[in-house]
């Protein structure tokens, strides 16, 4: 059912109306300038509104469901619209037009406020033309074959659904409760319908494109750590480690805050996939007394069970070193 609206529809009575009337004739001729409309006097179909205007400026709403194509007649029409009084209207003199009305523009305000109220807006089409002349920028949502995405780059050029590495689906099922799935993911049986929180990590899986992925909630946690980062020389001594729950890329970085008692000194800090592995190290020489700071990031692509691990080293002439870990999935 929908409310119909056509510019310019103007026309006069061809025949005086009574208060009690629900069919007009308009002059001949004049009825295509109208939506054509099929609600009948069910609740299902097309309809629209006009204004009934005398001669002397007295106006009644009323709603139009049913006009033919090529018809003049306007019928099943519902009188006295909006607060207005059903009245005579003579013909020749009387003038029927299709305007928008109070309740119309509310209608939009108020479907507006809802939106905005709820965090929603407009979602444009996907256009080859954009894609084409400049790429979508990162964070654009669009819609695409019924489904909204998300791009996850600048300069985006391809089509969504076709990589999953610049667009990724960006729409996610409301549920009361979510059903649980393993650590790596629902299983192909699960229904692809639903969107599934992994157990003990709380990661939000829907089934996008041609695979489950996560889509909110990647897994991370962060650390502080004091305890163990003893005033003793120490050198490429683990103190941390993380371990991949399933296949992903990740971001694990430390930060170091370290206090220099002799002169001079020095700390550093790593990290690495298991032991016997090459290590990427960040290390400082400072005088003391002082505090110093460093820090380091790596990106790792991770297979399920793979651990990926924190070193420390430092001379024996520094103290109170404290070291803040993180580890984050990205995709």
């Amino acid at each position: 059912m929908a409310q119909l609206f056509k510019n310019d529809a103007r026309a006069n009575l061809a025949s005086a109306i009574s208060p009690s009337d629900t069919s007009l004739v308009l002059e001949a001729g004049y009825g295509d300038l109208f939506p054509v409309a099929n609600m009948g006097t069910g609740t299902v179909g097309d309809w629209f509104k006009t204004t009934l205007e005398k001669e002397t400026g007295e106006k009644e709403i009323i709603r139009v469901r049913t006009r033919s194509s090529g018809s003049d007649i306007l019928s099943n029409v519902l009188r006295a619209q909006e607060g207005t009084t059903a009245m005579s209207f003579d013909a020749a003199t009387s003038v029927v037009g299709l305007r928008l009305t109070a309740d119309d523009i509310q209608s939009v305000i108020t479907a507006a406020e809802l939106m905005a109220s709820m965090g929603l807006r407009p979602i444009p089409d996907w256009s080859s033309v954009i894609a084409a002349a400049t790429g979508y920028p990162n964070l654009s949502v669009v819609m695409h074959n019924g489904v909204s995405w998300k791009s996850i780059m600048d300069a985006n050029a391809a089509e969504p659904g076709t990589d999953l590495t610049r667009w990724v689906r960006w729409a996610e099922l409301v549920q009361t409760t979510n059903p649980t799935c393993g650590a790596t993911g629902p299983v192909p049986t699960d229904d692809r319908s639903l969107t599934y929180i992994s157990t003990g990590y709380g990661e939000l899986w829907s089934y996008v494109g041609i695979e489950w992925r996560v889509v909110s909630r990647k897994y991370g946690t962060k650390n502080t750590i004091t305890a163990g980062l003893s005033t003793a020389a120490v050198n490429h001594t683990p103190i941390t480690s993380f371990t991949a729950h399933r296949a992903g890329k990740v971001i694990v970085s430390v930060a170091m805050q370290s206090y220099g008692t002799a002169n001079p000194s020095n700390a550093g800090v790593g990290i690495g996939p298991p032991a016997g592995v090459a290590v990427t190290d960040l290390s400082i020489n400072y005088s003391a007394p002082n505090w110093h700071h460093t820090a380091c990031t790596e990106y790792y692509d991770v297979t399920p069970g793979q651990i990926i691990t924190i070193y420390y080293a430092g001379s024996a002439g520094r103290t109170n070193s404290i070291l803040r870990t993180s580890f984050q999935y990205i995709d």
